[in-house]
């Protein structure tokens, strides 16, 4: 998967339009939005929400936004590194994420509680998050995203739609959580896929009764829910 190592903005104002309606925003939410950029994004949020937390790390693209929306009460700008900070409270997370950090955002956010994500990603890694077990594309983020979340490619989004163009598609995923993702099941799940080519019963220490089936099989072979009933066996049936 190529990297997108510059800073693509998103121009496109159809585009922007129908993130913000896949949303389905409400002036009584408040919608947390990483990588704010220039503010395209983010001029749509703070039109049709409550209010708005945006992060951004980069220093001179804080200070134009702080310029841009100075005359509005319903944004707070943040310059930070959202790995690095505790995120404020927040409904919904809408964005068009940094693509070269994609995977460690996505994993921040399935640490928190929200009713629900509209992010933009590149296809590719979409693709990942929707993989299926058994397949060359089904990973650990796949398998996370789908312990915890219902996950959706909702639409496309040409080169076109950003400045500069990048050489890659991207994708519209709505994430609706079901449950937070503890920092315990995170580690596990590194742990297997870091030896996805292994049995389980070579990895772990299992305890309690665990179907053979899932002691003889790899991790990529291993539905979501598998996964999580073999972390349960790991972790709440200690003797």
């Amino acid at each position: 998967m190529q990297k997108i190592k510059k800073h693509h903005f998103m121009i496109d104002k159809g585009v922007l339009e129908k993130i913000c309606r896949y949303a389905n925003l409400k002036k009584s939410e408040t919608i947390l939005e990483i990588g704010a950029g220039t503010g395209n994004l983010t001029e749509f949020l703070t039109d049709r929400c409550g209010f708005v937390y945006a992060i951004e790390k980069d220093r001179n693209f804080y200070n134009t936004l702080k310029e841009k929306f100075s005359y509005l009460e319903n944004i707070e700008i943040i310059n930070a590194d959202v790995l690095r900070i505790d995120l404020p409270k927040f409904d919904k997370v809408v964005s068009n994420l940094p693509y070269g950090i994609s995977r460690r955002i996505t994993e921040r956010l399935l640490r928190e509680r929200f009713q629900l994500g509209i992010l933009v990603y590149q296809r590719e890694f979409a693709q990942k998050l929707l993989a299926k077990p058994g397949t060359r594309d089904y990973r650990y983020i796949s398998a996370l995203m789908q312990s915890c979340a219902d996950v959706e490619i909702l639409d496309g989004i040409p080169p076109e739609a950003f400045d500069p163009k990048p050489m890659v598609f991207s994708a519209i995923v709505r994430v609706k959580p079901r449950i937070v993702a503890e920092q315990h099941y995170i580690d596990f799940l590194h742990s297997l896929f870091n030896q996805r080519n292994k049995k389980i019963e070579n990895l772990i220490k299992l305890r309690g009764e665990l179907p053979e089936n899932l002691q003889k099989r790899r991790a990529f072979e291993l539905k979501p829910e598998e996964l999580r009933e073999i972390y349960s066996n790991l972790y709440f049936n200690l003797s």
